[in-house]
């Protein structure tokens, strides 16, 4: 059994990210012994760990939360763990002279941050945090040019970011297993208990584009939606919401549910998936969880920038035109229904675990079980 080293910068107390129990699943598929190596465990104090590095940093090497874990301190965790592979989840966790040599190393960008950061900036409202998020996105664009001609293999999760780092595409997906409960039937009573809306937007909610996209809805989308189709529903679903959040969902007279444990049990609940993102990198998840259950989507052309083309969704820009394919989906059932039934089938054919385990296997030069499937698509 190979044993793979994971790691990772700091994440927040509550668990590791998505993309980090992603991997733990795809790892775990394979028969791989996943050892966890935070760089910076949830709940310490973050230090400048990392002075030392400022070198590397000037010259482009590293990311500038780099500055807060110890190289040293890495090389000997890994030396103890004795990886036959290592991850290193997002530039944040990478610096090359702390990663062993003779075994491979992939370094998943997750997504493209130096656009992410540029993202942030137009969206942020205080000015001396726009100035910060634009001096972070110029040095991390100095790190991605670095690493890319780097002898290690790099990926990322979404199709569009890995194409702009000359990465290998490798999406975050989903357990074959939780699709067998078949897509909920758009219309209609979907559970005999709780709330149920016309529509649902998911996200953490004190994310930029998040707070961005519900700007645009409750500026120029939901009130069309009310106006064409009035006493129309409206969840806003997510963590951490912040107080514009707040203000913006009450203007809307959405309801709002700051914490929730099963997107299925919400999905179940609405007719029609929402993600008007003005502006977004990396893969948007809340877009496959959407698909994966059954929920048919309108959403905006960024939303599915990280997925394959043609993915099973209303695409339509952020505005009133926007607010116009919600309506259409609202008030054709049969459309709704087949759209989500199509968003499904796209999830279990392309975007499974086991569909992507053998281009995992191959990245690290193993062989997968003659069990999974071979014909994963480029």
């Amino acid at each position: 059994m190979p044993r793979v080293a994971l790691v990772h910068a700091v994440v927040r107390s509550g668990g590791a990210s998505t993309r980090l129990r992603w991997w733990h699943d795809l790892l775990g598929l394979l028969d791989a012994e996943v050892v966890e190596v935070p760089l910076v465990p949830a709940g310490e104090r973050i230090l400048p760990r990392g002075i030392g590095r400022t070198g590397a940093l000037v010259a482009g090497t590293v990311a500038p939360e780099s500055l807060v874990w110890s190289s040293p301190a890495l090389r000997d965790r890994l030396a103890v763990i004795d990886p036959d592979a290592v991850v290193v989840v997002s530039l944040r966790a990478f610096d090359r002279a702390g990663l062993p040599s003779g075994i491979p190393v992939v370094l998943d960008y997750v997504d493209r941050l130096s656009a992410s950061y540029r993202q942030r900036a137009t969206v942020e409202r205080h000015r001396y945090k726009r100035v910060a998020w634009l001096l972070l996105a110029r040095a991390m664009l100095r790190a991605e040019v670095s690493t890319r001609s780097m002898a290690l293999v790099r990926v990322a999760a979404g199709r569009g970011d890995a194409a702009e780092l000359g990465a290998v595409w490798l999406p975050i997906t989903v357990a074959s297993s939780r699709l067998d409960r078949g897509p909920h039937p758009a219309g209609g009573e979907r559970s005999r208990s709780g709330r149920r809306w016309d529509a649902l937007f998911t996200g953490t909610l004190d994310y930029g584009p998040n707070v961005a996209a519900l700007r645009a809805l409750a500026g120029r989308i939901w009130p069309e939606v009310v106006r064409l189709r009035p006493r129309s529903t409206l969840c806003v679903a997510g963590r951490r919401p912040t107080g514009e959040v707040r203000e913006l969902v009450t203007s809307m007279g959405a309801d709002l549910v700051d914490d929730f444990a099963d997107f299925d049990d919400l999905a179940s609940r609405t007719t029609v998936a929402l993600a008007p993102l003005p502006l977004a990198t990396g893969m948007q998840i809340k877009v496959l969880e959407a698909a994966a259950a059954g929920l048919p989507q309108v959403v905006s052309p960024v939303a599915v920038n990280g997925l394959a083309p043609g993915f099973p969704a209303r695409v339509a820009e952020v505005g009133t035109g926007f607010a116009h394919q919600v309506v259409d989906l609202l008030d054709d059932p049969m459309a709704a229904t087949d759209l989500g039934r199509r968003g499904t089938e796209e999830v279990r054919a392309h975007y499974t675990h086991e569909h992507w385990a053998p281009r995992v296997a191959a990245l690290f030069g193993w062989e997968a079980s003659e069990s999974l499937p071979r014909d994963v698509p480029e």
